[in-house]
């Protein structure tokens, strides 16, 4: 593996790491602004009171051995396909992070240029900039929802708006370590997610 390649590697996955914490500082946002509708605290017309159940009781007589043995090799498929998604999740949320920037960042280019045609190497320069304050804008915007977010009484607001300043600041590093290495390291703007 040359050097070049071993930097865009090392590029991809910080940019891949910045990805994953960013999809994790989404998550978290999302469910402590949201947790007033997810627990029922508002009432919502969307969302029916809960309404008790009795427990049915299961009969132990149906766990025959060859229904343990179908229920064992399900769990195993279960495992298998579980530990194949886990796998292939980073390189997923980091493809699918690249190109909601880079579309992003395509469609902001003829607002920026007023229209007017650009070069190749302008459209490309203006393109990275603008995934620069894409990722800028997606690390800052969910501390701002943390921030609105009413305050849950089994959570303290100081120990939500800390684990999303945590999140946002390793996204933050993971990207500035990633555009330092592309920077420094000379390597293609086309070649980095």
């Amino acid at each position: 593996m040359s050097t070049k390649t071993k930097r865009t590697a090392l590029a991809n996955v910080a940019g891949t790491l910045g990805y994953l914490s960013l999809v994790l500082q989404w998550m978290w946002s999302l469910v402590i602004f949201s947790y007033p509708v997810i627990s029922g605290e508002l009432d919502m017309f969307l969302f029916p009171k809960r309404q008790e159940v009795a427990p049915t009781p299961i009969d132990a007589g149906v766990f025959t051995p060859v229904v343990f043995v179908i229920a064992a090799v399900i769990t195993l498929l279960v495992l298998v396909f579980t530990a194949t998604v886990i796998a292939r999740l980073p390189k997923t949320i980091a493809s699918a992070g690249a190109r909601i920037t880079k579309t992003a960042a395509n469609a902001a280019i003829p607002i920026a240029t007023h229209h007017k045609p650009a070069t190749k190497k302008q459209r490309l320069q203006l393109s990275f900039r603008f995934v620069i304050i894409t990722k800028a804008a997606l690390v800052i915007l969910p501390l701002l929802l943390l921030l609105v977010a009413r305050p849950i009484e089994q959570l303290p607001q100081q120990a939500s708006l800390a684990f999303g300043c945590l999140c946002a600041v390793g996204s933050a590093l993971y990207f500035t370590l990633q555009y330092t290495v592309v920077f420094f390291g000379r390597i293609a703007k086309k070649d980095v997610l």
